[in-house]
């Protein structure tokens, strides 16, 4: 099975859309980068041996896509970079393909997300320490009937969202305090996106409610 980072540009999902992804063959060190820079062109692939890998990530300034690997998810390699002109409004996310022709298959993607930030620099080093837009967390994870949101000295106003798999925004909420509890008693069972955002920034967290 090879799973991996996708980005594309959004024309209806159109195929041979302009691209960008990064995948990897579970328990194999092969890693492919490819990428489309112009609609119905041809897609140019590189491939790499890369022992380790835990962790993938295509990082966006503009035109330039970085594409980078790490073994701890703190430490970042980068391991190549594309240049794709695309619009602002794209579309991001994560995929999963059989490499045997006619099976099924599934996969589950942990500590996934996909975060809009604007940088104050650009990276001069080719090992990078990864950041969130803005410090929040919460616990516990799993979850029953509540957890506490903590985001270190905030004084602003964080909007948070509550998306069921499906993509469906259950609830809505806002808090401008550094620890927050939130209510979990009518939510059904089941994995949550928690999405927060502050001043233009986003950061996604996931959560079980059990």
């Amino acid at each position: 099975m090879n799973s991996g980072w996708y980005f594309r540009r959004n024309f209806f999902n159109a195929t041979n859309a302009k691209a960008v992804y990064i995948k990897t063959r579970l328990y194999n060190p092969s890693v492919y980068i490819g990428y489309r820079t112009t609609t119905n062109g041809n897609m140019t692939n590189v491939s790499q041996s890369i022992p380790s890998i835990h962790w993938m990530k295509i990082q966006r300034s503009g035109n330039i896509f970085m594409i980078y690997t790490s073994y701890n998810g703190t430490s970042w390699i980068r391991r190549y970079t594309a240049t794709v002109a695309m619009t602002n409004c794209i579309n991001a996310g994560f995929f999963a393909e059989n490499i045997v022709a006619g099976r099924t298959t599934k996969a589950w993607f942990d500590h996934a997300e996909v975060v809009g930030y604007l940088k104050t620099g650009d990276e001069t080093e080719s090992e990078i320490t990864q950041k969130a837009a803005f410090e929040v967390s919460f616990y516990p994870n799993p979850a029953n009937n509540q957890i506490t949101i903590e985001a270190p000295e905030n004084t602003e106003t964080i909007k948070m969202m509550l998306i069921s798999a499906e993509g469906v925004v259950v609830e809505t909420k806002q808090f401008n305090s550094m620890e927050v509890i939130y209510n979990l008693q009518l939510i059904k069972p089941g994995i949550y996106l928690l999405r927060f955002e502050k001043d233009g920034m986003v950061v996604n967290k996931r959560l079980i409610v059990m």
